[in-house]
């Protein structure tokens, strides 16, 4: 494989430069250098614009790009024929927003908008993988997604483009895309599967709707990949199922942050067993082979914040072993277990 600088550059901070080096070419003094990068950089900067789709395409006039202007990861003012633009763009790997920092840069580049005249525009530049949940949340606070597939997308247009930094970048994107999608071919129980694997399993469910978000978990053996199926109150409590990579579990909170009651008056170990006790006895009478499998865990404790009380293993959900991943399956499974669940909390069996 040709060496890319990007393999090595894997930080935000070169990602920054990299779009920061492809604003600048859309400078209309960069024409005579190489006519078919500044066309690709029009193109980049009409998609962040938002403005891609329109009949007549912005005549740009200047760019001027800054770095970490406010702790903002790259701003550009961009003067058109049509007016004056402020893009604020917070540049995003496998990193996700923190601290209010959205609402902290958007505030700033409106007050520097109300003294240039800008015309503000926030965009929020992703090329890892993140839950439509948090994405979900970005988008409100006056995000507009830019995704790796469309950055993709756009700059396979530009096959004349001969400029090895943009080609470089490129490959690192569809590489990067391409890693997230090796599950598919991977025979399940048998290839190991990598995070990586587990990420772009989740993210396909996360686009079927087949769960509410994912993320990681860290903890002392080393984390996971979690994926939230659903949620539901009870007696003052929440149970849910989620995927913890592999498993399937059947858990309830007593977080006091999600109960509805003082859990100190409440009998937490009673309370888990009647939960359990509803699942077991529910899916014996099921139809679903997926439902049926549902067991005790191996390992059982009346400790915890959030219990696992049941469990089912990767072949009963995922698919057995020496398969590759039907995903369509996979989805009609999970479907049936948050169907399960609504369905043990409307039952009379659950008034034990």
């Amino acid at each position: 494989m040709k060496p890319n600088i990007f393999q090595y550059a894997t930080k935000e901070l070169s990602q920054d430069a990299f779009i920061a080096w492809l604003l600048d070419w859309a400078n209309p003094g960069n024409l005579i250098h190489d006519k078919d990068l500044h066309h690709c950089a029009l193109d980049f900067v009409q998609m962040l614009l938002g403005t891609e789709g329109k009949q007549q395409q912005l005549i740009i006039q200047s760019v001027a790009v800054e770095l970490q202007w406010k702790k903002i990861d790259v701003t550009a003012e961009i003067v058109t024929t049509e007016g004056r633009y402020l893009l604020v763009i917070e540049d995003k790997i496998h990193s996700a927003e923190h601290s209010e920092q959205l609402t902290n840069y958007q505030k700033i580049a409106a007050d520097r908008c109300q003294t240039t005249g800008c015309e503000l525009r926030c965009v929020y530049l992703k090329t890892g993988n993140e839950s439509s949940n948090t994405l979900k949340n970005v988008r409100a606070k006056g995000f507009r997604i830019v995704s790796r597939k469309q950055i993709i997308g756009m700059l396979s247009e530009h096959t004349n483009v001969q400029n090895h930094i943009l080609q470089d970048y490129k490959s690192r994107l569809e590489l990067i895309e391409k890693t997230f999608r090796e599950f598919e071919d991977k025979q399940i129980g048998i290839q190991h599967w990598h995070p990586s694997d587990w990420v772009g399993l989740f993210t396909m469910l996360d686009e079927n709707e087949a769960i509410i978000r994912w993320h990681y978990v860290a903890n002392p053996a080393g984390g996971f990949q979690n994926a939230l199926l659903n949620w539901h109150g009870w007696r003052g409590v929440c149970v849910y199922a989620q995927l913890e990579e592999e498993k399937l579990c059947y858990k309830i909170s007593f977080n006091p942050e999600d109960a509805e009651v003082d859990l100190e008056a409440l009998d937490l170990d009673k309370i888990q067993d009647t939960w359990q006790s509803v699942l077991l006895k529910n899916a014996q009478k099921s139809t679903d082979a997926s439902i049926q499998a549902i067991r005790r865990p191996n390992r059982y404790v009346h400790k915890g914040t959030w219990r696992t009380v049941a469990i089912v293993d990767r072949q009963n959900w995922l698919g057995k072993d020496g398969e590759l991943v039907d995903v369509q399956q996979v989805i009609n499974n999970l479907n049936a277990h948050k169907k399960f669940i609504k369905d043990c909390l409307k039952s009379e069996s659950f008034n034990v």
